[in-house]
């Protein structure tokens, strides 16, 4: 891997590396890159993971409380404050425990991805309601590594951390972002093979950001085929109808479903049916009450696109910018 101290400008010549990009690929105009932010896939799986865990604990809590048996006489008389004390821990043990995680990854996945404007030079992303813009001209960009553990286990991943300098007033940096120069910020995009140490491939997804930013998508590869498995923690939240589509045991012509949906696959597809549907269902409808939606781009990193932007999945039918 690269040492640390090495920087990349749009000034700088070029890294020798191919442009490529893979699964960080979100959309692509004549004038708007969109990549994936990093973590999404993990805060929409923790997100719904706390979610089940507590829907399902209520039944669970009333099942526990109708079939234990009564306080034994010689035990005493029961003592209300605690049996109350009891109840409630009971059924709210696991939104004592979760729910401050819950809030932590709702609030990341109102985060938006990463957009790159090449007709105003500029970087955009959202986070709820503010807006962060940045000076393309102005970006440092470096190979990073970093210990995941966020998943079972720690691993060593790499990145392309790029340090931007906004366009306009940024709140206080929060504690952990103190190491940032005022009026900056930084935009993280995944390695094009997170776990190896080799540069190149860090360098193959700068020189895509770079090559569009100076010479728009004509040259550029689009990735044709999206990653079928992690449809569900990408989109956010599916839908009635994509869930049935995605999840039912048989070929529906998705995009990239031959990855999961093999031949030897499909039994096994049709006996986790009732779980995933009933869990994706369960899921949507808590995301229709809390406001969660499939991330939205801001309007200003749109500037200047006459056309909707061409996803992997119009891509896969043939469809460029």
């Amino acid at each position: 891997m690269a040492k640390e101290q090495t920087v990349w400008t749009p000034q700088s010549p070029t890294t020798g590396a191919t442009p490529q990009i893979g699964d960080q690929f979100i959309a692509m105009g004549q004038q708007t890159l969109a990549l994936r932010r990093p973590y999404l896939e993990v805060s929409a799986l923790m997100a719904l993971m706390y979610t089940m865990t507590m829907l399902f604990w209520i039944p669970f809590a009333f099942w526990l409380q109708m079939t234990t048996p009564p306080r034994p006489p010689e035990f005493g008389p029961p003592d209300a404050w605690f049996d109350f004390l009891s109840e409630v821990f009971l059924f709210f043990a696991p939104a004592i425990c979760f729910g401050p995680f819950l809030v932590l990854n709702m609030r990341r996945l109102k985060m938006s991805h990463i957009y790159f404007n090449r007709r105003t030079q500029h970087i955009y992303g959202k986070e709820g309601h503010r807006l962060y813009e940045g000076d393309w001209h102005g970006v440092q960009a470096s190979p990073r590594s970093f210990v995941d553990a966020s998943n079972v286990g720690a691993m060593t991943r790499f990145r392309l951390e790029m340090l931007v300098p906004s366009v306009r007033p940024l709140p206080p940096h929060r504690f952990w972002q103190k190491r940032l120069p005022p009026e900056t910020f930084l935009v993280r995009i995944m390695s094009n093979a997170q776990t190896d140490p080799r540069t190149d491939y860090v360098a193959q997804v700068w020189e895509y950001i770079r090559t569009f930013m100076e010479h728009g998508p004509d040259t550029l590869p689009i990735p044709t085929e999206p990653n079928w498995w992690m449809l569900p923690l990408h989109q956010v939240v599916l839908t009635p109808r994509q869930a049935f589509r995605h999840y039912v045991p048989w070929r529906t012509g998705e995009p990239g479903e031959r990855q999961g949906k093999k031949n030897w696959l499909l039994p096994v597809w049709a006996l986790l049916f009732p779980l995933t549907i009933s869990v994706s269902l369960c899921w949507w409808v808590v995301c229709c009450l809390l406001g969660v939606h499939p991330l939205v781009p801001p309007v200003e990193a749109l500037e200047g696109e006459t056309a909707p932007l061409v996803t992997i999945e119009m891509a896969s039918k043939g469809v460029r910018p």
